[in-house]
């Protein structure tokens, strides 16, 4: 999987669980909030990304609510990391 210059800056700042608003906040000029939301829509969904529900412990199985972004922190994963790696 290719990611550009901008998913690669986002990707880098997930490290360690980041809420969605610090997201939005440190990768603000990289690109627009819309653009940022999808980028991370699509981490999730090639699982580059994990969503962990706030206030609860990191379980998988639970139903994502993409309406509700800002319920959940974001952390990247193995596969995220060889992403990067490779670019």
């Amino acid at each position: 999987m290719e990611i550009d210059f901008t998913e690669k800056n986002i990707l880098q700042k997930l490290i360690f669980a980041e809420s969605y608003e610090n997201i939005l906040l440190d990768c603000k000029q990289l690109a627009p909030n819309n653009v940022i939301t999808d980028i991370l829509k699509m981490f999730l969904h090639h699982k580059l990304i994990v969503a962990i529900p706030i206030g609860k412990s990191e379980k998988s199985g639970f139903m994502f609510d993409s309406d509700n972004m800002y319920q959940y922190t974001y952390r990247i994963t193995a596969k995220g990391f060889k992403i990067i790696e490779s670019t």
